[in-house]
């Protein structure tokens, strides 16, 4: 593309003046996204010569002849309950200048419209701790929850960069996108959701689930059960489903070790430990049976801390994995 070599100029004035500006930007925002772990940074970039001279031609910059946009980046969250604390949090920050939209609950499109609105903060460097020559300086902070970023990422070069835009192509780019807003909103509302009749349905998986549960929420203290309790409700679940004890009989057994100074007592074992431990302690033939057994179809650990039966052999079972000293001793040494 012939540029002219006026806009060329003023491009290269702009690129000097935010020379470095993009460590400075990502260096704050990252600071930000390392605090909401599940959130993502795209560190973003610089406008283009090309991309600057068309928008120039455009009339996109103002009249104290800035682009809002010329160091852009983009923040993901999770979902669209996120998107307002990722805004406050930027806000805080920096300086707004714009946002577009300029409000959440108001928008110019029609409700049959699927174009891009996604969150457009505008914003301009504040200096925190010492002067730097980027006061004042502006850039765009995209905010997208991961459905939005995967739409703009897989559709942007069918609606921005093919020769041959037809109604069909961006049909199909905006057809995808109201797919995902519906799907955005689903996941967002799916507490609510939840409880229209046609969903609130159970299954004997479920219903154990549930028990399980609530008995491990008796039994244990926050602080003593994982981030990730459906996975040990789950693998709580294959193990007492092996060894066909329902978990009513389950609470009783934990009862039972509990009200002996076992169970939930034991300082040393995790919950998932303690409830094998008292298994041990309870039916130590039937969890004999289940370790012995070449046909379950799931690994069991069993760490050094979980005493066995004198009655039970442990050089009998199958799939499953002893950590005791000497595999410690063998990994600290290979």
């Amino acid at each position: 593309m012939i540029s002219p070599g006026s806009i060329v100029k003023y491009y290269q004035i702009l690129k000097s003046k935010y020379d470095g500006f993009d460590k400075k930007v990502t260096a704050a925002l990252e600071s930000i996204v390392e605090d909401n772990k599940s959130w993502h940074l795209d560190k973003g970039r610089f406008k283009s010569e090309e991309s600057f001279v068309q928008k120039v031609e455009f009339g996109g910059i103002n009249d104290d002849l800035e682009m809002n946009d010329f160091f852009a980046c983009t923040i993901v969250v999770d979902n669209i309950t996120s998107l307002s604390k990722a805004e406050k949090l930027l806000r805080d920050r920096f300086d707004l200048d714009e946002r577009r939209p300029t409000k959440n609950n108001f928008t110019k499109n029609a409700p049959s419209d699927f174009c891009f609105d996604d969150i457009r903060l505008f914003l301009r460097w504040k200096d925190i701790d010492n002067p730097t020559e980027f006061k004042g300086l502006l850039f765009e902070v995209q905010l997208k929850t991961y459905l939005q970023y995967a739409w703009s990422i897989a559709t942007h070069d069918l609606i921005y960069k093919t020769p041959n835009t037809t109604w069909a192509i961006e049909r199909i780019a905006y057809q995808i996108k109201a797919m995902l807003e519906h799907a955005e909103i689903a996941i967002a509302k799916a507490d609510n959701l939840s409880d229209c009749d046609s969903l609130k349905k159970k299954n004997k998986r479920f219903q154990r689930h549930e028990a399980i549960r609530n008995i491990i929420n008796a039994y244990f203290d926050q602080q003593q059960l994982p981030s990730d309790e459906k996975r040990l409700v789950e693998n709580i679940d294959r193990l007492i489903d092996d060894m066909q004890i329902k978990p009513k009989e389950l609470e009783k057994i934990l009862a039972e070790e509990s009200n002996n100074g076992m169970g939930k007592h034991i300082k040393n074992l995790s919950p998932y430990g303690i409830i094998i431990q008292s298994l041990f302690n309870r039916k130590p033939m039937e969890m004999n049976d289940i370790l012995t057994s070449k046909e379950r179809d799931f690994k069991i650990a069993l760490p050094k801390e979980i005493e066995l039966p004198q009655n039970v052999n442990s050089s009998n079972f199958e799939k499953v994995i002893i950590i005791d000293d000497r595999v410690i001793d063998n990994l600290y040494f290979t």
